[in-house]
């Protein structure tokens, strides 16, 4: 009876100590993703970009939180990118998990998150969305999947607030991280409506 105990005893400890390598595993890896993501998000908008120069927001450039694979979309109430994003360089089908991106302490004074609003459109801010980095067909090579929303104004007078998405390609070696380009699907890929008074836009309120 006693060997009988030790035995099962011995596989129960076999099978927990699987179980938890596995569970383990899983979670770093997901840690990873998540962390390599933040981290080509921060390294992204620590640059000069294009266009940034021309666009403006009221307050601070806000980040959704939630990295994920967005499918449809709406803006100012409307639809605006009615279809996913797509790329004839990545793996599918693609992984459907998201993941929670935290501002560093370092940039709280730089960015914000945006709140529990819905339409990117119905806000002067500029919005950066972002989805996970996400395998391409090369080893190595990822896309991430980014949303922006911003203001354009002309002079004094007028302006208006346009949603575009791109890609943005990286790769990344020895846990380094190499921006390699942006892609973009096509130009009339965006959304834009009627202007508004750049007065309306430095409103306090």
């Amino acid at each position: 009876m006693p060997h009988r105990f030790l035995l099962i005893l011995y596989f129960l400890c076999l099978f927990l100590g699987s179980c938890s390598h596995s569970m383990f595993g899983s979670r770093n890896e997901v840690d990873q993703t998540g962390q390599l993501s933040q981290r080509a998000i921060f390294q992204y908008l620590g640059q000069p970009t294009r266009f940034m120069n021309d666009l403006t927001g009221k307050g601070l450039p806000k980040i959704d939180p939630v990295l994920c694979v967005r499918n449809i979309t709406t803006f100012r109430g409307g639809l605006c990118f009615a279809e996913p994003m797509h790329s004839d360089e990545l793996k599918y089908p693609m992984s459907k998990k998201s993941y929670q991106l935290t501002i560093p302490d370092s940039l709280a004074k730089k960015f914000r998150y945006t709140g529990p609003e819905k339409d990117c459109g119905l806000d002067y801010a500029i919005i950066h969305q972002f989805s996970p980095l996400l395998p391409t067909i090369e080893p190595n090579v990822f896309l991430m999947e980014h949303y922006l929303y911003a203001n354009m104004c002309e002079g004094n007078g007028s302006c208006i607030r346009a949603g575009t998405r791109d890609y943005l390609k990286v790769r990344i070696e020895k846990d380094e991280i190499i921006f390699l380009e942006g892609i973009v699907i096509d130009w009339d890929d965006f959304c834009g409506f009627s202007g508004f008074s750049k007065r309306e836009l430095e409103d306090d309120k």
